[in-house]
């Protein structure tokens, strides 16, 4: 009987460590997945950002040429 009781314990162990390192792989998934999900959005204001910079320098160098 202790014999089967010891085995229940070390498989009761074993599914709560599995899960245990499952919720932190899907934490790591979730952390790095809003990251990225940052990173293309800072990407695209600063892609924006930019083109909207360079059309800024070109009307201000149309405006001074034509004067």
């Amino acid at each position: 009987m202790s014999y089967i009781k010891k085995f229940v314990d070390v498989q009761q162990s074993r599914m709560e460590s599995a899960r245990v390192a499952m919720r932190v792989v899907a934490q790591s998934y979730a952390i790095a997945f809003q990251h990225d999900i940052k990173t293309s959005v800072d990407l695209e204001t600063s892609t924006k950002r930019q083109q909207m910079e360079v059309r800024a320098i070109k009307d201000v160098n149309m405006v001074s040429t034509s004067k």
